[in-house]
């Protein structure tokens, strides 16, 4: 099977297990590899799981780490724009 194909078959639990160990142990390249083809697999952007990482990586900042900026942040603020803009 294709790295496509197989991205297309992608469940809600894999991205979210992936994005929850970028939180727990860091931004290693590895995982932030894994996130990277699963939202474009060779060459084809996949708008299902493009939507299941933003959703995860959205719910990570805003409701796991809210604490972390000040709401008038601009980081904030930015991640919060790219969000609503993806949906």
């Amino acid at each position: 099977m294709e790295n496509s194909a197989l991205c297309y078959e992608v469940t809600e639990k894999v991205v979210q297990h992936i994005v929850h160990c970028v939180e727990t142990q860091g931004r290693h390249v590895e995982y932030l590899k894994a996130l990277q083809t699963l939202v474009k697999a060779e060459g084809q952007s996949i708008r299902k799981t493009q939507d299941m990482v933003m959703a995860e990586v959205c719910r990570l900042v805003f409701f796991r780490r809210k604490l972390l900026w000040p709401v008038g942040d601009r980081i904030n603020n930015s991640i919060f724009a790219i969000c609503v803009l993806s949906w």
